[in-house]
C-alpha cells in the first residue's frame, strides 16, 4: 500500500517500519507521556500484540536524551521511538526506528527515521505521532485503530485536519459521526462545567454560579453533555462567550466553546482524548494507556481526570504574570503542568496579545513551556532550542508550542536569550 500524499522517502521510511516490527520478536516502545504520545504508543501495541511480537512500554514525560540512552542497553531486536523531539538524536542506531513530528537540527545516519518535518510538513498543525502510527497501522489492514489517530491529533491541537492529518481521515471518516457541538468532556453538565481548562472560565471554575446558570437555562443537574437538547446546548454556548470575553479571552478561546466532536462506535473520542492527554500529563501514562487498550477511558479514568483538572485549576489562580517585553512570563507552582497553564493563559486570560512562558521548578531544573497564537510571528522552537543551548539546558518544538530544561541557577539566563530571539524574530 502506498500513501500518495506523503514524501517517497516517508513512504519508504513507514514501509522500513512495518517489516522491522514483523521481524521482531521482542521491540521497546518508548513515547512521550502525553495525549499523541499515548495514543501512538498504544496504536504500536495493538500492532505488536496481532503480530506476536512482546514488547514493553515506556512513557517519558519530559524528552531525555540520558534515558532514551540508559533504555537502550537492554538487549531488544528493535526500538520504536515516538514523539520525543531532539531527544531521539541519542538513539542513532540501526536497531532503532523513530517516529517523530518536531523540528530536528540534528542528522540521523543509521536508525530509520520517519519525520515528515524534513520534506516541508509543519509539525505543529498537519502531522503528529499518533498519524505516523496509524499510518503503520494503515499498512497492516488496521484501520479499527482510527480512534487513536483523531484523539491524538485532538490531545496535539491539529483538529481541524490540515496537510497530512487531513489526507488521512479522508481515508476513515466514514468511520464516524461528527457535529458542532459544546467542548466539554461528556459527563454531567456541572461536572463538565467546573473542570473544565479548555474552555477555561474562571467564574464557574470556582463552582459557586454554575447550578444557578444551569437552573436559568432548564438544563438539569444530571443531564450530560452528550444527552443535551440541541437548542440547550446552543443556548448554552451563547451565554459561555461573553463571559470569556469579559476575562479576557481571546478569539480563538472564545471560537472554543464549540467544537467538532468525534464518535467512533459509541466512543465520544474528544472526551477520551482530553482525558488521557491531562492524566498522562501528570505522572500517570502507564494508566492512561493501560485506560485505551482496554477501550475504557471514561469508567477508568473519571477521577483522576477531574482531580487533575482540579489541580491544575489551583496552578493557574496560584500562577504570577510579569511581562517581558517580547513575551509574558507566568511563574507558576513546583510541578505545575507548565504547557497546560501557558495555553490557558494564552487563550483565556491575556486575550493572546502575544506569546506565553510559562515555567515550573522540578527539583534541581527549570521547565519551560512556550506557547504562541497564529499570527504571532515567532518560531517557539528554533528560539527554544538556541536559548536553552546558551543557558546549558535543552530544548525544542515547534514553531507556536515549545518547551525547554536548564539549570536551576541559570533559568534567568534562558530568560533573557529567549528574549533576544523573541524580540528580533
Amino acid at each position: 500500500m502506498k500513501f500518495e500524499f506523503l514524501h517517497p522517502r516517508l513512504d519508504e521510511g513507514l514501509e522500513e517500519a512495518v517489516g522491522r516490527l514483523e521481524a521482531s520478536s521482542r521491540v521497546r516502545i518508548i513515547s512521550h507521556s502525553d495525549g499523541d504520545g499515548v495514543f501512538a504508543a498504544a496504536t504500536a501495541v495493538s500492532l505488536a500484540h496481532e503480530l506476536g511480537v512482546n514488547y514493553h512500554v515506556t512513557l517519558l514525560k519530559h524528552p531525555d536524551r540520558e534515558a532514551i540512552a540508559s533504555l537502550l542497553e537492554e538487549g531488544y531486536d528493535l526500538y520504536l521511538i515516538m514523539d520525543l523531539g531532539s531527544a531521539s538524536e541519542a538513539a542513532d542506531r540501526k536497531d532503532v526506528v523513530i517516529l517523530d513530528h518536531h523540528q530536528s537540527p540534528g542528522e540521523v545516519r543509521e536508525a530509520t527515521l520517519v519525520n515528515p518535518t524534513l520534506y516541508g510538513a509543519d509539525g505543529g498543525s498537519e502531522v503528529c505521532a499518533s498519524s505516523l502510527a496509524f499510518l503503520m497501522a494503515l499498512l497492516l489492514d488496521r484501520a479499527d485503530l482510527a480512534p487513536n489517530f483523531v484523539a491524538g491529533c485532538m490531545a496535539d491541537k491539529q483538529v481541524p485536519f490540515r496537510g497530512i492529518n487531513e489526507k488521512i481521515y479522508r481515508l476513515v471518516e466514514g468511520s464516524f459521526r461528527t457535529r458542532t457541538w459544546l467542548n466539554l468532556v461528556d459527563l454531567e453538565v456541572p461536572v463538565a462545567l467546573t473542570h473544565s481548562t479548555e474552555p477555561y472560565v474562571r467564574e464557574l471554575a470556582k463552582g459557586g454560579k454554575v447550578e444557578q446558570l444551569l437552573s436559568r437555562l432548564g438544563i438539569g443537574s444530571e443531564q450530560r453533555v452528550s444527552e443535551l437538547h440541541e437548542s440547550k446546548a446552543k443556548e448554552l454556548a451563547s451565554t459561555l462567550v461573553p463571559m470569556l470575553a469579559i476575562q479576557g479571552a481571546s478569539v480563538e478561546g472564545m471560537e472554543s466553546v464549540t467544537a467538532t466532536e468525534f464518535v467512533h462506535d459509541d466512543v465520544h473520542v474528544n472526551t477520551v482524548s482530553k482525558m488521557v492527554h491531562l492524566v498522562a500529563r501528570q505522572d500517570m501514562g502507564g494508566e492512561a494507556l493501560a485506560a485505551v487498550l482496554e477501550g475504557r477511558v471514561v469508567e477508568r479514568l473519571r477521577d483522576e481526570y477531574l482531580e487533575a483538572e482540579k489541580i491544575l485549576i489551583s496552578h493557574i489562580e496560584a500562577s504570577e504574570v510579569s511581562d517581558r517585553g517580547s513575551f509574558y512570563l507566568v511563574e507558576t507552582r513546583e510541578g505545575a503542568p507548565a504547557g497546560r497553564v501557558a495555553e490557558v493563559y494564552l487563550h483565556y486570560i491575556l486575550e493572546a496579545r502575544k506569546p506565553v512562558v510559562a515555567s515550573s521548578r522540578e527539583g534541581d531544573r527549570m521547565k519551560f513551556s512556550l506557547r504562541a497564537a497564529e499570527g504571532h510571528n515567532v518560531n517557539l522552537g528554533l528560539s527554544a532550542r538556541e536559548a536553552a543551548s546558551e543557558a546549558g539546558g535543552q530544548g525544542g518544538g515547534h514553531p507556536l508550542a515549545a518547551g525547554a530544561s536548564v539549570p536551576l541557577d541559570r533559568a534567568e539566563d534562558f530568560l533573557r536569550a529567549l528574549a533576544r530571539r523573541m524580540s528580533s524574530s
